[in-house]
């Protein structure tokens, strides 16, 4: 709508200004319900993904008081069939990985 100057109470009578009118004629009287049923949601999803986060952690709590027995591991390579064909010892993959994995962190090379 394009009003003239003195047509609009609430603007200056100098310019003409372009007013926009909105016509709501359809009102839906389920908007709320529908806007707290997706905020529930949300807050739902948020609470299960903290909680899955917390659970992980309380979980987990023992991960911090593990220490590793380097020793006992070095001697088990140094007497496995990792070091020498001829040995009855056997040490797994994943010992292998954990006592590599430990001299890399440390900075050391590995296995020289």
């Amino acid at each position: 709508m394009i009003c003239a100057p003195g047509q609009h109470k609430d603007l200056p009578e100098k310019d003409v200004y372009l007013v926009q009118v909105e016509i709501n004629d359809h009102v839906d009287p389920t908007a709320a319900y529908h806007s707290t049923r997706k905020s529930l949601a949300s807050w739902l999803l948020i609470g299960l993904i903290i909680g899955s986060f917390l659970l992980t952690l309380w979980t987990s709590r023992w991960a911090g008081q593990f220490q590793f027995a380097e020793t006992y591991y070095q001697d088990w390579y140094d007497h496995s069939q990792w070091a020498d064909s001829a040995q009855p010892r056997i040490m797994g993959d994943a010992e292998l990985y954990a006592l590599s994995g430990w001299h890399e962190v440390r900075g050391e090379m590995p296995f020289r």
